[in-house]
């Protein structure tokens, strides 16, 4: 991985403090306002909000896609750590694990994989990130629905303002 991009990475992985303030955005970001002329203002800003969330959920998907990889690199690290356990001495001490049996069966294998402290800190920080993956993504599409629902409400001011 690149300079700039392992910059991005780490400068982007978001902690549950940042993730509550993040929500404490979203929910003032996707609330409909409660005068005509906030919901107009609103409105104009609708783009922009729309720019933002875009933007934080491109990066989130970013640092969710490499998270992944990096399981996966320690998911085949420790794989071949059981598979063949004389010739990753090195390996079974970055990973701070100690193979004394080589293990045939990949249902073995995988069972002291998901037992691996590494590992499980690992999953665990992808699925946080997950987490927040998505929570950007359906925030995204109330703030794009929200256009929708601004439309419909200057329509039925204008039918209530209509004289009959």
């Amino acid at each position: 991985m690149g300079f700039f991009l392992t910059l991005l990475y780490k400068y982007c992985t978001m902690t549950i403090d940042e993730f509550k303030l993040l929500k404490q955005k979203a929910d003032k970001d996707v609330k409909m306002p409660d005068t005509f002329e906030a919901i107009m203002t609103k409105n104009n800003l609708l783009p922009a909000l729309v720019q933002d969330w875009t933007k934080r959920y491109n990066n989130q998907k970013f640092v969710y896609s490499h998270l992944n990889i990096e399981l996966m690199e320690i998911y085949g690290d420790i794989y071949k750590c059981y598979k063949f356990s004389r010739q990753t001495t090195d390996l079974q001490a970055k990973y701070g694990i100690t193979v004394n049996q080589i293990w045939d069966n990949t249902k073995g294998i995988e069972t002291q994989i998901n037992c691996t402290p590494a590992y499980i800190a690992k999953m665990k920080e992808v699925n946080q990130q997950k987490y927040i993956l998505e929570f950007i993504e359906s925030t995204l599409e109330n703030i794009k629905n929200l256009a929708f629902t601004i439309k419909n409400y200057i329509e039925y001011k204008k039918i209530l303002s209509a004289t009959f």
